[in-house]
């Protein structure tokens, strides 16, 4: 036999302090190179037609981390640089030139 309850059993959650200021999260400064990266993997990525999230399959990254590179919002580490280089058949360095070099 089954009992059906119209009683609603949420808990109540009180935030501390902390988790109210979004104002205080730690933000990564800008890079000039940063920029050059995601630059160049938003263009390399667009010539081949690729989503985000095929390219982030490809690589075997995180959709979300991908973007948040593309956005120069994210460090990129050197294996995940190659990893994207290598899914796009492109020698890593092409990532790291400036469009004036």
């Amino acid at each position: 036999m089954i009992i059906w309850s119209t009683e609603c059993l949420l808990k109540q959650v009180v935030l501390k302090p902390s988790a109210c200021n979004l104002s205080r999260v730690k933000r990564t400064p800008k890079s000039k190179l940063r920029d050059v990266v995601a630059r160049n993997l938003r263009l390399f990525r667009a010539e081949r037609g690729w989503s985000q999230e095929r390219l982030a399959n490809e690589a075997g990254l995180n959709r979300t981390y991908l973007s948040a590179v593309e956005r120069s919002e994210q460090n990129i580490s050197i294996d995940n640089l190659a990893r994207l280089a290598e899914a796009m058949q492109i020698e890593a360095s092409k990532l790291l030139i400036t469009a004036d070099a």
